[in-house]
């Protein structure tokens, strides 16, 4: 991870400099965006590369719809909140340990929601393409039914790296593709539970606690509002709002 980190900082600092050589030379401003994505997502668990009766499937839909806020600096560098209510889906297929359905395959679909706040780093200009990257507090908000309570963590941390450019643009608007990755630092589980444990499955002969780590990929439309810049006059020195796309 710390890899990760180092590498996505050198990546940042490029985008800053590749914008500034392109002339963005905007003064300090400040945004709201919105927007939705599609992709795919993987509960990372021991049995995802070793599953004999659990095996995990690496296809399965995940969406989401998120809101920003966030303030760019001079030096095509910024700070940015974003809300986020995501959807993640893990299916597998199973053999049956209980003893009255011992051997039984069946299939297994974990629905999973979460909604999340981070706070990201971002960088690059508005007509050159963005990176961010930071960490998001997020809340399991609608977890599977469970017989004999909830084995969901109320609350996991994960890491958010996110990528993308302009479809569209002008001053005050412009419509982005982008691709957003995101991976749970924490367990989303209570400490011995797993996503696939339920009545035809026991996971209480484990004797080593594994963590389940989702990665999720997805694909985000995002739509961009500039809103606009506090500048301050030369000639008197007072300093006013002015907002992008009015003259």
């Amino acid at each position: 991870m710390k890899r990760v980190l180092i590498f996505s900082i050198l990546l940042m600092l490029t985008y800053s400099s590749f914008a500034q050589k392109k002339g963005d030379k905007s003064p300090t401003w400040f945004f709201l965006s919105g927007g939705g994505g599609f992709g795919n997502a993987m509960f990372f668990e021991k049995h995802f590369f070793e599953g004999v009766e659990v095996k995990a499937s690496a296809l399965n839909p995940t969406y989401g719809f998120y809101g920003k806020f966030g303030v760019m600096f001079p030096f095509n560098m910024g700070l940015v909140y974003e809300f986020s209510s995501q959807t993640l889906t893990q299916s597998y297929d199973m053999v049956s340990n209980n003893p009255t359905t011992l051997s039984e395959e069946y299939t297994d679909k974990i629905v999973l929601g979460t909604t999340g706040h981070a706070i990201l780093l971002r960088a690059g200009g508005v007509e050159t393409g963005y990176f961010e990257i930071g960490p998001k507090f997020t809340t399991n908000s609608k977890t599977p039914d469970y017989r004999g309570g909830n084995m969901y963590a109320e609350r996991y941390t994960t890491i958010e790296l996110g990528f993308g450019g302009p479809l569209y643009y002008q001053e005050a608007f412009d419509i982005s593709l982008g691709v957003r990755l995101n991976y749970a630092l924490t367990n989303i589980m209570q400490d011995e539970h797993y996503p696939y444990a339920g009545p035809l499955y026991s996971t209480s002969a484990y004797t080593d606690l594994y963590t389940t780590n989702p990665l999720t990929l997805q694909l985000r439309l995002e739509f961009h509002w500039r809103i606009g810049y506090f500048k301050t006059a030369k000639c008197d020195g007072h300093t006013e709002f002015l907002f992008f796309g009015k003259n």
